[in-house]
């Protein structure tokens, strides 16, 4: 397991400005709105791809359980297709 990027202190603040600001709750299991916006807008803007952040864009904590839950997905759903990045 790797350190992490930002020091003791810094992760204390952090997380007392999320409570702070009502942040109380799991996160969305399918990533965070703003971070899969972002992804998605980069990828269109980068690469001419467009995908609804909302339905069709996931991130995950590590690469493993991404190819599992996207390979998943894409044995359940007729017709969906897995994208790389």
């Amino acid at each position: 397991m790797s350190a992490p990027a930002i020091s003791p202190p810094q992760s204390v603040e952090a997380c007392s400005r999320a409570l702070r600001n009502g942040r109380m709750r799991y996160a969305d299991n399918r990533g965070e709105k703003s971070f899969r916006e972002a992804a998605s807008h980069k990828l269109q803007r980068d690469n001419g791809l467009q995908f609804d952040p909302a339905t069709e864009a996931l991130a995950t904590a590590g690469a493993t359980f991404g190819i599992y839950a996207a390979r998943g997905l894409d044995r359940l759903r007729e017709g969906l297709e897995t994208f790389w990045q």
